[in-house]
């Protein structure tokens, strides 16, 4: 594969399906872009159009992919790099639809959230032994918002995009395999880097529950959720999930990103409070954008993918290492009340990660 150019499938048409398609496209590589047959109505506008128009960094622009299907053998089929560009609770769904199709030397793309260890995780399950290398970005490459069917307005490209495969020695090849289409990716040590850096479940859960009254009350109209919501409470609680989030990088020796070094561009001085964290995300031109929509409800992604596909499988394993992180906990219990979902069982836990009884050397061992 490594002898020609590389070709991608994008699986998901969102906002960050339609972003990495039409990225691609313009950059002149082959791309098909599709979902499953219960979705196929969201293509259609894509089919309509012949393409996806896009807007911002990349100025104003047609991109128009090679496939738009909603057939997943057809998506996968001669492809090098299949990006899962969905939320995490689609994953295992996703998963399900392509494993049977993957090849030898075939990436598939997850966007954190421990989508590599639970993708291997799911094909032992599933009996199946292709060797297709899972892959995890600590996020997307972009922030992106659709703005209208087969639109998407890109707001920012990242500069530095750490990735890591599973195992880790197929790093080096992947980033050998895309890094003329994304010059962006660099490599770190495993996917437990990636998963356990997620800036978004210590940033967007607290932002949210603690908004609850207002969200429910207004729908996420009229106000802006991260200039007017996230005070210096809101920050407080955000520093001490990501104080519990460090323990257990640092227990296992994971290198540590925190949210604080992630917005050293933001947050000045040495010492960081809530309160300078307030000030700072609410100087933010990228977090403030007027132009992005409030979360609509208690069930938004900020919850429904953070709380069970970050903050449970942190927990879980913070569990397993008797390492306490009481506020992690309580963010599951309150967002488990709110919605009368019972995160903690149905979340990402180790036992589902097939991590269950492993020391802290022998799950640095099984990423390695």
């Amino acid at each position: 594969m490594r002898s020609r150019r590389p070709r991608f499938a994008v699986l998901g048409c969102g906002n960050g399906g339609q972003a990495l398609a039409a990225d691609i496209a313009l950059k002149e590589f082959s791309v098909n872009i599709g979902t499953l047959p219960e979705f196929a109505e969201r293509l259609q506008p894509i089919c309509r159009q012949g393409g996806i128009s896009v807007s911002g960094p990349l100025g104003e622009r047609f991109a128009a992919p090679d496939l738009v299907t909603s057939n997943v053998a057809d998506l996968v089929r001669d492809v090098d790099v299949v990006f899962i560009a969905a939320p995490a609770y689609r994953n295992e769904l996703l998963t399900k639809a392509i494993a049977p199709h993957l090849i030898d030397g075939q990436y598939v793309v997850f966007l954190s959230h421990f989508g590599a260890l639970g993708f291997g995780a799911l094909l032992r399950q599933m009996g199946i032994t292709t060797p297709a290398i899972p892959v995890e970005c600590l996020s997307l490459p972009y922030a992106a918002r659709l703005t209208g069917p087969a639109s998407v307005k890109i707001y920012s490209v990242r500069k530095s995009l750490p990735v890591a495969a599973l195992p880790a020695g197929r790093t080096e090849d992947f980033l050998g395999t895309v890094s003329v289409v994304f010059p962006q990716m660099t490599a770190v040590e495993s996917v437990l880097f990636t998963s356990l850096n997620n800036v978004g479940p210590a940033m967007h859960a607290p932002l949210l529950l603690l908004n609850a009254a207002r969200v429910e009350n207004t729908a996420g109209k009229g106000w802006n959720l991260y200039a007017e919501g996230f005070t210096g409470a809101v920050g407080r609680v955000a520093l001490q999930v990501e104080r519990e989030r460090s323990a257990l990088a640092g227990f296992l020796r994971v290198e540590n990103y925190s949210l604080t070094s992630s917005l050293r561009h933001l947050v000045r001085g040495e010492t960081v409070t809530g309160e300078s964290l307030s000030q700072a995300v609410r100087a933010s031109p990228i977090f403030t954008n007027p132009e992005v929509d409030n979360p609509e409800s208690l069930k938004d992604r900020f919850i429904t993918e953070s709380v069970p596909f970050g903050l449970v499988p942190w927990a879980s394993l913070a569990d397993m290492y008797s390492i306490p992180v009481p506020v992690i906990k309580s963010l599951i219990h309150l967002a488990s009340t709110i919605n009368e979902v019972d995160y903690f069982k149905e979340g990402l836990t180790v036992e589902k990660l097939g991590l269950s009884g492993l020391g802290p050397a022998e799950l640095r061992e099984r990423v390695r």
